[in-house]
């Protein structure tokens, strides 16, 4: 079992599958969101938003909600290993690297930004857990959270 300490970590990620936003008027599906998901591994705060897309602007205005809901800022944020956070430097690599934007935000907050390691399911244990630990699929989950609007 992996020890965490009291706001030490941040494990982010984009959760599942898109969720259909249905406009409440014509029952029209507009457009498809992305759930972020955050978690605090020590207390398992977690903090879950919808983004209109899984771009760079949208991942650091996640961020940027989560860290003002948890009203404190971690000494690291651990990304899964999405893409819009991380890159391969090369095609055989297995490890990642973080993205110049996203390195930027973790300078801006004075917050070390340590991607998961590809194949190591441990590192990201505390957020899958969160988000599948119910063990009922995800979207379900979410079908009762208010989604008033959402920014693009």
């Amino acid at each position: 079992m992996i020890e965490h300490a009291p706001s030490e970590e941040l494990y982010v990620d984009w959760a599942g599958d898109k969720i259909p936003i249905v406009d409440q008027l014509t029952g029209e599906v507009g457009l498809k969101a992305s759930l972020f998901v955050a978690v605090c591994p020590y207390s398992g705060l977690m903090f879950v938003t919808a983004a209109a897309d899984e771009k760079m602007t949208s991942w650091i205005d996640c961020h940027v909600k989560a860290l003002e809901y948890i009203g404190k800022l971690p000494a690291v944020i651990v990304p899964e290993n999405a893409s819009t956070a991380t890159y391969k430097p090369r095609k055989n690599f297995s490890y990642r690297m973080v993205t110049d934007r996203y390195a930027d935000f973790g300078s801006y907050y004075d917050i070390t930004i340590v991607p998961t390691r590809p194949g190591r399911p441990r590192d990201k244990a505390a957020c899958q857990m969160r988000v599948f630990g119910t063990g009922v699929p995800e979207t379900r989950c979410y079908v009762s959270l208010p989604f008033a609007r959402l920014m693009s």
